[in-house]
């Protein structure tokens, strides 16, 4: 991903992040700050009501809705920003915007 990034991107997304792969992400978050391109990451949270579609599109979620603000305190200083999504979730997609909204907005 590095060398594609250095053919002129504005920023990098990474996606699929898990537990298995927070260490890749870690590694490219050097990477992209050597380079002083801005990176994001794909948060998927797991909620009782997207657990079906979740199955159907075969992807694991990062964390759960009960999880998102802590997981995402994590990613604090190593990307610039993420994009959170419930998946088919729109009541989840609400509830983890006004929690995440609640603890990083700066007021």
């Amino acid at each position: 991903m590095v060398n594609r990034v250095k053919t002129g991107w504005d920023f990098a997304l990474f996606m699929r992040l898990s537990d298995q792969t927070y260490p890749a992400l870690i590694d490219l978050s050097k990477e992209m700050r050597k380079l002083n391109i801005p990176l994001y990451t794909y948060v998927l949270v797991g909620t009782p009501r997207n657990t079906e579609i979740l199955k159907q599109i075969g992807w694991e979620p990062t964390t759960t809705i009960n999880n998102v603000v802590n997981y995402v305190e994590k990613l604090n200083g190593i990307v610039d920003g993420v994009i959170a999504t419930c998946a088919g979730d729109y009541q989840g997609d609400l509830e983890v915007l006004k929690a995440l909204n609640n603890k990083f907005r700066k007021r």
